[in-house]
């Protein structure tokens, strides 16, 4: 479990949302297929060291890690998505078919 998820959060943790419906969709797809890739990988005892990256030596540890990076390491990304969002609004950019 401990190398499965370590897989996990070597892959996808710098994945944002980005406000984008449709991209979301995308990235839930991806965590989907990445989920599967890296069980079977840490089942091979195919695996990120917990050396690397944010990777800790417990799930806990890990996933601490992560938080860390979502708060306080984000905080300003929200604002920023918003702020783009809001320039394509005053565009007047459209969905197209």
């Amino acid at each position: 479990m401990t190398r499965a998820l370590n897989n996990m959060a070597s892959s996808i943790t710098g994945m944002i949302c980005d406000g984008g419906n449709q991209g979301c969709v995308m990235k839930g797809m991806t965590a989907v297929e990445m989920a599967f890739a890296s069980a079977t990988l840490a089942m091979d005892d195919a695996y990120i060291f917990d050396a690397h990256g944010i990777n800790g030596a417990t799930p806990e540890e890990t996933m601490k890690n992560m938080g860390r990076i979502a708060s306080p390491g984000m905080t300003g990304t929200e604002k920023t998505i918003v702020d783009i969002l809001q320039d394509k609004n005053k565009s007047g950019k459209k969905e197209e078919d």
